[in-house]
């Protein structure tokens, strides 16, 4: 290039003009809209997945711990107890042993588990001989789940009157979701 065209590049003056300018702006509009909302059903479609993984994270862990307690109870055992004084429900499924035998009778040790369902949305597990007290202290530390919208224990009992199998009806919700549980649970223990 010569001397002479370069200075004729640099005193020509006229720049964009104004249709110029619009026309990049508005595909530069389009391009940043189309990012945007790919990000935008990124975002909404990683929190939906979200909450459906911790509906139903919550509804499992929570069903496996009360099969755990059901299946491993004895038929004889298995009582609902309505806790009148403080409100809510409980739930007892729990294996009795002889432990010691003395020469006047024996002496009985239960273990299993207490379900307490507050009536509100927390389900709690106990020791099967816990007091109405530490049901009533509503620990942390016994907190099964805060997710559980209702819950209904139904007892199926043979003609000798011992539970053959447990209905469990529940309802979860999780950051907005819902999710309902209809299962049966056979007693394994005679």
């Amino acid at each position: 290039m010569k001397k002479d065209e370069k200075q004729e590049l640099f005193l020509d003056n006229k720049g964009l003009s104004l249709i110029e300018l619009l026309v990049t702006v508005t595909i530069s509009s389009f391009v940043l809209i189309s990012v945007f909302s790919f990000m935008l059903a990124g975002s909404k479609s990683y929190a939906n997945a979200s909450a459906e993984m911790d509906l139903q994270s919550t509804r499992q862990l929570t069903m496996n711990f009360i099969a755990d307690g059901i299946m491993s109870a004895s038929r004889e055992h298995i009582e609902m107890n309505p806790l009148n004084p403080i409100g809510g429900q409980a739930f007892t499924f729990s294996t009795v042993h002889d432990v010691v035998t003395d020469r006047t009778n024996n002496t009985v040790e239960q273990k299993g588990v207490t379900f307490y369902y507050d009536g509100d949305s927390s389900l709690y597990v106990y020791e099967a001989n816990a007091t109405l007290a530490q049901i009533q202290s509503n620990n942390k530390n016994n907190l099964v789940s805060k997710n559980v919208d209702s819950i209904e224990f139904t007892l199926n009992k043979d003609d000798k009157d011992s539970v053959e199998s447990v209905r469990v009806k529940a309802v979860f919700q999780v950051k907005g979701r819902t999710s309902a549980v209809d299962t049966v649970y056979k007693v394994r223990n005679k």
